[in-house]
């Protein structure tokens, strides 16, 4: 199947686009909205992502609002495969398998989460979302990226710098372990676009002012 002809690219358009507005349903704000009457973009640093909400919310929203962001790419990647014969998924992964409609889906996702038309397009980072593809392509991606980011997370307590090394480690990844130029490409945008949603964090990596990880006490 060649998915840059038609109609297949039609498809592809199809895909992204329910990529991205499942990716809109922004979990952070929503829990910020309806449990703490708070718009969660205007406290804390201002994102509205795991990190953020961890700070301002506490460990219990901010674990709610990872697995969510996690779990809409999962089921945006599993429906597409479903839905446009793809093959490649953690559970189902193989030499030569079709990943090209979970990966555009989402590539989708990251793009809504990051800038969900709703919010005038001022929503996450997109790491959650990207661990949610990582977990979908096989459990040896996952096992890498997610080892290293974990181990910048116990070394440097930057969940910014884990985020930005995990997304550059996605690239090398999945072309050593031999995925085809169109998710390779595909994994590169979803990347950068992780690279530029943290460009304020680099800026302060950078001079030294980021701040650590930590998680609010609830009273």
């Amino acid at each position: 199947m060649d998915w840059f002809t038609m109609p297949y690219i039609g498809f592809a358009g199809l895909i992204l686009l329910g990529g991205y507005l499942l990716g809109c349903v922004q979990s952070a704000y929503i829990v910020g909205r309806v449990v703490y009457k708070i718009d969660i973009r205007e406290h804390g640093s201002g994102g509205a992502g795991m990190t953020n909400t961890a700070r301002v919310m506490g460990g219990r929203a901010a674990l709610i609002v990872f697995l969510a962001d996690v779990l809409k790419c999962v089921a945006a990647y599993a429906i597409a495969s479903v839905i446009f014969d793809g093959s490649g998924t953690f559970f189902t992964s193989s030499y030569g398998a079709n990943y090209f409609p979970g990966v555009v889906a989402a590539l989708g996702v990251v793009l809504g989460h990051c800038f969900p038309f709703f919010l005038k397009f001022r929503g996450g980072k997109g790491a959650a979302s990207s661990v949610g593809l990582v977990i979908m392509l096989s459990w040896q991606v996952s096992l890498i990226v997610l080892a290293i980011g974990i181990a910048i997370i116990f070394i440097t307590k930057y969940i910014s710098a884990a985020s930005l090394i995990g997304f550059a480690a996605m690239i090398p990844t999945v072309a050593l372990l031999g995925y085809g130029k169109d998710t390779v490409i595909i994994v590169a945008i979803i990347a950068l676009i992780g690279w530029y949603t943290h460009r304020s964090n680099i800026v302060r990596l950078l001079s030294g002012k980021e701040s650590r990880f930590s998680v609010k006490k609830r009273k």
